[in-house]
């Protein structure tokens, strides 16, 4: 299997569109994958409790924006993202990046939820 390397963009988007998935942060607690249109795994997120996920090695906070949409907040990043579908177990996102009040760029991202014993399969692919 080809090695997908995330861009800090696609993760952050993914990030964004997972959270406007769900109605509660509890919803999004636990493992999910970030996937690319053909279904092959791209990164693995962290989303915890307390408003914190963990993704490619950094610590962020995500939060409800009030009108359905969550914000990512990341190394001086923020993404808006919005659920825009939803397919089987597959939840599409749109995010929108900015940096201060500028947008700098937008994006699709599929994710899904995933056990621990396929996310350490997972985590093996993406880091042999």
């Amino acid at each position: 299997m080809k090695k997908l390397r995330p861009n800090w963009k696609i993760l952050f988007v993914i990030l964004f569109l997972w959270i406007v998935a769900c109605v509660e942060s509890s919803e999004w607690e636990g493992t999910w994958v970030e996937e690319d249109s053909a279904g092959e795994p791209v990164a693995l997120l962290y989303f915890n409790p307390d408003g914190s996920f963990y993704a490619s090695g950094l610590t962020c906070q995500y939060s409800d924006d009030g009108d359905g949409a969550y914000i990512l907040h990341c190394n001086g990043f923020k993404e808006h993202c919005a659920r825009v579908a939803r397919q089987g177990d597959r939840i599409t996102l749109e995010c929108r990046s900015y940096r201060g009040s500028e947008p700098q760029s937008s994006a699709r991202v599929i994710i899904r939820r995933v056990q621990e014993t396929e996310a350490r399969r997972i985590r093996s692919e993406l880091d042999p």
